[in-house]
């Protein structure tokens, strides 16, 4: 019996609605042509930026062997808690254009989004604009960011209505007919004023997620929360099963 996974998203066609995730170990081209070739239908590449320093790039990569998850056990339920902190791994828009390129041209009839970031207008014109000559069939804009380079745990660009208003703008203008979807973060204050920003700006899509931040657990013995590097620790995303 044929099955016909085929769907529509955003005015795409996919083969069928199974996205290889933005995760550090779907990082290398490699490994996301082999899940293409699996069978998938499209795959979310790494968040793209401009001015990616090669040096920073190696270590974050190296780093993506690093544990990022650690789950509790609470009343027999494993995982009610899972915490993370995602190594950073920026892609240069280049390596971004030239692994679009090479994926588009193996498997034509998948699906590449291209993620990106940014920060000021120069980034959100440029960034969107040659994801899309690269060939991105969507764009995915992540404005849960820091809107401030300098400090990256500070307020992000979506919890600015002003600001969030010009870079979906930017992006819009710099993505052409690419569609466009936006990622913000679940635990805004304003969601309802930031949807309709979104969509005055001709958004085709939000990808809304809810990662409040916290704490996993604590070493009793020495009181260094979890996860953590010799004494050092952090805080992480929280998620999991409830």
């Amino acid at each position: 019996m044929d099955v016909n996974l085929k769907v529509k998203f955003c005015g795409v066609n996919l083969i069928n609605p199974f996205i290889v995730s933005q995760v550090p170990p779907n990082g290398e081209l490699e490994t996301v042509k082999a899940q293409l070739k699996a069978g998938w239908g499209g795959v979310l590449m790494r968040t793209a930026s401009l001015n990616v320093d090669p040096k920073k790039q190696t270590v974050a990569r190296l780093r993506q062997n690093a544990p990022l998850y650690r789950g509790i056990d609470y009343e027999e339920k494993r995982a009610i808690d899972l915490g993370w902190i995602e190594p950073e791994a920026p892609m240069s828009v280049e390596e971004a254009e030239a692994n679009i390129s090479s994926i588009k041209e193996d498997y034509p009839d998948r699906v590449v989004i291209g993620a990106m970031a940014g920060r000021s207008r120069d980034e959100w014109l440029k960034v969107s604009r040659r994801l899309s000559q690269a060939g991105a069939d969507i764009i995915e804009c992540d404005l849960s960011v820091s809107a401030d380079e300098n400090n990256l745990a500070g307020p992000s660009v979506a919890s600015d209505l002003k600001l969030l208003e010009k870079a979906a703008r930017y992006v819009r203008e710099g993505a052409r007919n690419t569609p466009v979807i936006f990622k913000i973060p679940g635990m805004l204050d304003e969601k309802a004023q930031v949807v309709s920003l979104l969509k005055s700006a001709d958004a085709d899509g939000i990808n809304l997620f809810y990662e409040p931040k916290g704490v996993p657990g604590i070493n009793l013995t020495n009181f260094v929360p979890f996860p953590n590097v010799g004494a050092k620790s952090t805080l992480s995303t929280m998620g999991g099963s409830g």
